[in-house]
């Protein structure tokens, strides 16, 4: 069995990451544009991109900040995020079974809920537990070995 990663590999989600904290931090009045936070935050954990924001601008992040991101964010990969180019056909290259593995609890959701969900070959997923077929998992797409 072949195990890819899935985001940056499969997907790439920091866009979409970056679009909704620098929304969500400017209204909140911390304003930020999404490439300076990609730059200086890019593949951080969120609890330690607010934890240094609220360091460098001496202030709190509103009461929910990180559950409202959160929500936005899973909306977001719902409608807007893709597979990475030429990502269905390179897995056609690759023999056997195939699956994901990831260390996001967000990437499971990501890739079943959001028009990536269509990568073909794919047969399990994996987020820090056992390995589990794709067909197995509530509301799963199931993937197709070659």
């Amino acid at each position: 069995m072949v195990i890819f990663d899935c985001n940056g590999v499969l997907v790439d989600s920091e866009p979409i990451v970056s679009a909704v904290l620098a929304e969500s931090l400017t209204r909140a009045g911390f304003p930020a544009n999404a490439d300076g936070l990609a730059r200086r935050y890019h593949g951080r954990r969120p609890a330690d991109v607010f934890a240094s924001v609220e360091a460098i601008t001496g202030k709190k992040l509103p009461p929910n900040f990180a559950s409202g991101v959160s929500i936005e964010t899973l909306r977001r990969f719902r409608t807007e995020l893709r597979a990475l180019p030429h990502v269905a056909h390179a897995l056609t290259w690759v023999r056997g079974p195939k699956a994901v593995a990831s260390s996001s609890p967000h990437d499971r959701q990501l890739l079943q809920k959001s028009p990536a969900a269509h990568i073909p070959s794919l047969k399990a997923f994996r987020t820090g537990g056992a390995l589990a077929p794709f067909g197995s998992l509530p509301n799963a797409l199931s993937f197709p070995t070659h």
